[in-house]
């Protein structure tokens, strides 16, 4: 049991690092874009996709290799798939509306590259034998440890890595995309600007970014680190078994607005982050105990 769930456990790193620790803002607004600089920025996100799959070539050869192609050949296409409907979806309602389809495009893309991964696994690597000379590497770099233990240690980095990628990165894309981003009166934004990150979709007709002051853009970085320690500190206490001090924790970032709240729209937009937000700390947490038996 414990060999396969790290294996899969190592290609969901694979892909988590490629997707939200490797790709920058910069190269999402280029692939998100048009033209030859979009061609370029998911072709280059392909080769990065490839190459934290070149591990697995290394260690199960010609299966490794097919394991690599179905996750990194396609990975573009569904980007750029993802890409093409939110415009289309921008398109039909002039720019000026905002939905939470797009966060659910977010999660069919993620999940689409998820159902390559697994399929990889199944097909390819489920059952191929590791090359002799990698496992001749890796005993003598663990020489003298239990390899029980040695797996259960590989375990422990391979679930860390991922608890703290998808709580401090990829939950920092989702959420802002269910909030209604502000704008100024009379103007179109793109919703991924949303609590302090630019994630452009490129050029869309009739679309218009607001400026937006330094102080906003302080206050929404800030909202974003909050964020980000506030799912760290939900998912450390679930994996503690301390739940009773997640509600704590929402509190004291609860009065820290509590002015705010009268106002309904940031009491229905916070609602909505907070809630968000914690979902995800909690779902990955509990994923997270199942995995490691505790």
């Amino acid at each position: 049991m414990t060999e396969p769930l790290l294996l899969l456990g190592w290609l969901l790193v694979s892909h988590l690092t490629a997707d939200f620790v490797l790709q920058t803002d910069a190269s999402v607004a280029d692939r998100n874009g048009s033209g030859s600089k979009a061609r370029r920025a998911l072709g280059l996100h392909a080769l990065i996709v490839a190459a934290c799959m070149a591990p697995f070539w290394l260690a199960f050869g010609t299966p490794g290799l097919l394991a690599l192609l179905v996750v990194a050949v396609p990975h573009p296409f569904v980007d750029a798939a993802k890409t093409r409907l939110t415009e289309m979806w921008h398109a039909a309602t002039d720019s000026t509306e905002w939905s939470p389809w797009v966060a659910g495009l977010f999660l069919i893309d993620q999940a689409v590259h998820l159902a390559l991964v697994f399929g990889a696994w199944w097909v390819f690597l489920r059952d191929a034998a590791l090359n002799p000379w990698f496992v001749d590497r890796v005993a003598q770099a663990t020489a003298g440890i239990a390899p029980a233990d040695v797996h259960r240690a590989a375990l422990i980095v391979v679930v860390g890595w991922s608890l703290a990628v998808i709580n401090g990165r990829a939950a920092r894309f989702f959420v802002p995309l269910l909030l209604p981003p502000e704008a100024a009166p009379g103007t179109a934004v793109d919703p991924h600007a949303a609590a302090g990150y630019s994630l452009k979709l490129g050029p869309v007709s009739g679309r218009v970014e607001p400026d937006r002051p330094a102080a906003v853009e302080t206050a929404d970085n800030v909202g974003a680190v909050v964020g980000v320690l506030e799912r760290l500190l939900v998912v450390i206490l679930i994996l503690g078994r301390a739940e009773i001090g997640i509600g704590l924790v929402v509190a004291a970032k609860t009065l820290a607005r509590f002015k705010q709240l009268d106002e309904r729209s940031f009491a229905e937009k916070y609602l909505v982050g907070t809630l968000a937000s914690v979902t995800v700390a909690v779902a990955s947490a509990l994923a997270a105990r199942v995995v490691l038996g505790s």
